[in-house]
């Protein structure tokens, strides 16, 4: 599944259950729920649609999308670690890259029981004054097997906190603990820490030079559409997918179809 250049995303929770060896296509500007998602031309608009959906998840793609100012968070990959095979494959070889987080709260990257995942080259903006659990592994009947973090931007003016889950507060939410718990094969290289970071991983050890820099958003929030001018929807979507492909210009040095 890819879902390229999707603007203003709500918080992605992928879980598995009956599309496989497909790639399916988001696009929240010029994407239209009605298709059947299996192109850039015929790409679903919605998470919702997403969401709605039931996937064997393998090789799963992400990437190019803008989060931000979501309670909740950016992106969950997950499974139950116990299934029978022939109605669940699992949460297998999911690939995160090219996407940025900004302001979103709760969790960043919220991992449990998912096998060979790969998350690089996103850039993660937490605001002043927020505490965030910028990764977070939990315990869904398993735990995380094979699991890299490699040339991430994390960019905190709050409190950005990693760690796995030691159990949950009165109000619902994870309390984290140091290290990666019970999850086997956590890799950690390479990435980038500004700010202030608790039980950070790498600690001491420099990024790399591929790991993105922060940038500036002096021009945020973008093109916004005027709902007393409808007639003028079309031209807002083509004013915010330019923006959108100068952002990730921008914070990556490339644009949707040019990764690598």
């Amino acid at each position: 599944m890819r879902l390229p250049g999707a603007a203003h995303l709500l918080s992605l929770g992928l879980l598995p259950a009956a599309l496989l060896a497909a790639d399916y296509h988001v696009d929240s500007q010029t994407g239209d729920d009605a298709r059947e998602g299996l192109t850039p031309d015929t790409a679903w608009r919605t998470l919702e649609k997403v969401n709605a959906a039931t996937f064997k998840l393998r090789n799963t793609l992400i990437e190019f999308n803008l989060s931000h100012d979501n309670e909740g968070g950016f992106l969950l990959i997950c499974t139950p670690g116990k299934r029978k095979l022939e109605e669940n494959l699992g949460n297998l070889g999911t690939i995160a890259r090219y996407n940025i987080s900004r302001h979103d709260r709760a969790r960043t990257f919220h991992v449990s029981a998912a096998e060979n995942t790969r998350v690089h080259d996103n850039a993660v903006y937490i605001r002043p004054g927020h505490d965030v659990q910028a990764v977070l592994l939990s315990d869904w009947s398993g735990w995380a097997k094979g699991l890299e973090f490699r040339n991430n931007l994390f960019h905190s003016e709050g409190v950005a906190r990693y760690g796995h889950e030691t159990g949950r507060t009165e109000g619902g939410a994870f309390a984290l603990g140091p290290g990666w718990g019970p999850a086997t094969g956590v890799v950690f290289r390479g990435n980038r820490y500004v700010g202030r970071h608790e039980n950070r991983p790498e600690e001491g050890q420099e990024a790399s030079a591929a790991a993105p820099l922060p940038i500036r958003f002096d021009d945020w929030p973008g093109p916004q559409f005027d709902p007393r001018q409808p007639e003028r929807f079309d031209t807002y979507l083509q004013a915010h997918r330019v923006w959108m492909l100068r952002l990730m210009d921008r914070q990556f040095g490339r644009q949707p179809g040019l990764a690598k």
